[in-house]
């Protein structure tokens, strides 16, 4: 993964020292709110980036439904709240992968949550 980080200039501003996410074919800038897939801009809605962004900051790292819903929908976990999770990993699944059904970056650990593989 390569990572661009902000200039020293920009330390004391909300801005965010990581500005992209690169994995190959995959890139998401963060301060653009842009995913690009083969050099193809994809489409994501507001939620589909934040939880992109979620997953791919933290490579390999699973999360459970619960933790996605409060870091990106900043809600708490009832059955149609994880509904809601569910809904997105496959939304993102159909704009990100070759065979959604059989996804290689946004994988499904099973009886645990979801994970990024770059």
């Amino acid at each position: 993964m390569t990572t661009h980080r902000a200039s020293d200039a920009d330390d004391e501003t909300d801005e965010p020292t990581v500005t992209k996410l690169d994995y190959g074919d995959l890139t998401i800038d963060l301060l653009a709110y842009e995913v690009l897939l083969d050099d193809a801009a994809v489409e994501l809605s507001r939620r589909e980036f934040q939880l992109l962004v979620c997953l791919a900051s933290s490579p390999r790292r699973t999360f459970s439904p619960i933790e996605l819903l409060e870091r990106v929908w900043d809600a708490t976990g009832d059955g149609d709240s994880l509904d809601t999770v569910r809904e997105h990993v496959y939304r993102l699944r159909k704009k990100l992968e070759v065979d959604p059904a059989q996804p290689q970056r946004i994988v499904t650990v099973r009886g645990f949550g979801y994970r990024f593989e770059p």
